[in-house]
């Protein structure tokens, strides 16, 4: 096991008061390969197990054949009332304790160096995390230095909390902007990303800034589509105001024409002897000019 890999694991699992052991799972007996060490933490020993390994991308396809069916035997052995001398601890870490519960409740948390541009590896994690034998398993893609990196800069400052900086690094919004923009890039942020995407015991703590400025960005919007729309309405209100008013104008002059009109044929009429007045006649010339206002 990479020490910066182990010092990483070790501090996390102590920030999070969790009980754990070394695993040195003797390959030559359970498996095909070499000796591996793997971290196997637990809280308060209850709940579920979680083991913590390194593994290099060429041998992903182990993981569901290999790997799991000699993890579990060695578990299965160690569980053994006679085995239990066999658990290691891990610096001045509490030691587990391991009962038969591991066999229905643990999950294998394996971490790899992968890029995410190769769709073949990828599709190789999605098969591993969605096989349901044996563990639940998570494979967590970090970067190449990840964790000498992390390491480097805790020891900047002894004081800082691991879990502490990692939400510091999630919530720079810098450094978010710049993963949105570009997120197969290999950097610090897609690999704490990683960590809280697939380990079940870390959740981000969302910055109260960050999340202000979001609602505040919501509600200036709201504000801004409502403004839009008044201004629109009030635009439609003064367009049919005034095309009332008009065609109430029209009418009106409309009228008047006709009335004047009308005026004048009965004037004409009126002057005319009785025997010289035609009603038929009246009556179409007035209709003739309603006629022609309409037009």
């Amino acid at each position: 096991m990479d020490h910066d890999f182990r010092e990483v694991i070790s501090r996390l699992i102590t920030e999070l008061g969790l009980s754990a052991s070394l695993l040195n799972l003797s390959d030559q007996i359970f498996t095909n390969s070499k000796v591996q060490e793997f971290i196997i933490a637990r809280k308060d020993n209850a709940g579920d197990y979680f083991i913590f390994g390194e593994i290099k991308p060429n041998k992903l396809d182990e993981t569901n054949r290999d790997l799991q069916t000699g993890l579990m035997s060695y578990l299965s052995f160690v569980a053994s009332e006679s085995k239990k001398n066999q658990l290691k601890q891990l610096n001045d870490i509490a030691l587990i304790k391991l009962d038969k519960n591991f066999e229905k409740n643990t999950s294998l948390l394996l971490f790899t160096v992968c890029p995410s541009d190769n769709e073949k590896l990828i599709a190789k994690i999605l098969e591993i995390e969605e096989d349901e034998y044996f563990f639940k398993k998570q494979v967590i893609r970090l970067p190449t230095n990840f964790c000498s990196d992390i390491v480097t800069k805790l020891a900047e400052d002894p004081t800082t909390k691991l879990i502490e900086y990692l939400q510091q690094v999630m919530n720079n919004q810098n450094k978010f902007d710049s993963f949105v923009k570009n997120s197969i890039t290999e950097n610090l942020y897609s690999g704490v990303a990683q960590l809280f995407e697939k380990l079940p015991f870390l959740h981000l703590d969302i910055a109260d800034r960050e999340s202000i400025s979001l609602q505040d960005n919501i509600n200036n919007d709201i504000e801004n589509k409502v403004s839009e729309t008044s201004t629109e309405n009030q635009l439609d209100d003064d367009a049919d105001k005034i095309s009332s008013e008009t065609t109430t104008q029209l009418e009106s002059v409309s009228v008047k024409m006709i009335m004047q009109n009308t005026k004048e044929i009965i004037s004409a009429a009126l002057e005319l002897n009785d025997e010289e007045v035609n009603a038929k006649a009246l009556m179409l010339q007035l209709q003739e000019n309603v006629d022609n206002e309409q037009l």
